[in-house]
C-alpha cells in the first residue's frame, strides 16, 4: 500500500486510536501504559473469581450422615463449587469426618460429578473404586475411576440419598 491508500490507511488507525483513548478517558500519550493496567486488573479479578469458585468454603449444599458396620457415611450434595473445586472441598469433607467415607455429588453449569472418598483408616477396609462401582450401577451412570481413596465419575445421579442408602443397606 503506497500514497494515498497508506496516507487514508494511517488515519484512519489513527482515528481509532483516539477513539479508544477518549473511551479509556486516557491522554494518547499514556494509552499503552493504560491498557497494560487494565489487562492486569482483568487477569486478577479472573483468579480471584475463579479462586471463589473453587474455594473449599463454597461447600453450601446438604449434607447427611448415615452410619453401617460402626462406619460414617457422610453424604454432601452441592451446586455452589465448579468441578476443579471438588477435590479441595473433598480434603475438607475428609477432615470433618475425620473417619470414614465422603461420598460427594455435585452439580454445575449442567454438568454433574460424583466423588467418593475414603478417610487413610478405612482404605483396607472399604475401596473407593468398587463403592463407586455400586453406586454408578445402580444409578445408571459413568463407573468413573480413581484410586482407593478417591474415585470420581460424572452423570446425572437422582435421589443419590436412597441409591447410597439401598448399596450400604442403611
Amino acid at each position: 500500500m503506497t500514497g494515498a491508500d497508506a496516507e487514508s490507511y494511517a488515519a484512519s488507525q489513527e482515528d481509532i486510536i483516539e477513539e479508544i483513548a477518549q473511551t479509556l478517558k486516557t491522554p494518547l500519550p499514556r494509552l499503552k501504559e493504560k491498557v497494560s493496567q487494565l489487562l492486569s486488573e482483568k487477569k486478577a479479578l479472573e483468579k480471584k473469581v475463579q479462586d471463589l469458585q473453587t474455594a473449599p468454603q463454597n461447600n453450601s449444599g446438604s449434607t447427611n450422615t448415615l452410619e453401617t458396620k460402626g462406619t460414617k457415611i457422610l453424604i454432601h450434595e452441592t451446586d455452589k463449587v465448579e468441578p476443579k473445586g471438588l477435590r479441595p472441598l473433598m480434603d475438607k469433607l475428609k477432615q470433618e469426618i475425620k473417619s470414614g467415607i465422603i461420598i460427594l455429588y455435585a452439580e454445575y453449569e449442567g454438568k454433574s460429578s460424583l466423588l467418593i472418598g475414603v478417610t487413610e483408616d478405612k482404605v483396607e477396609e472399604y475401596d473407593a473404586r468398587d463403592i463407586l462401582k455400586k453406586i454408578s450401577y445402580q444409578a445408571g451412570i459413568q463407573s468413573g475411576g480413581g484410586r482407593k481413596d478417591l474415585a470420581q465419575s460424572g452423570g446425572r445421579l437422582s435421589n443419590v440419598g436412597a441409591v447410597i442408602k439401598d448399596v450400604f443397606s442403611c
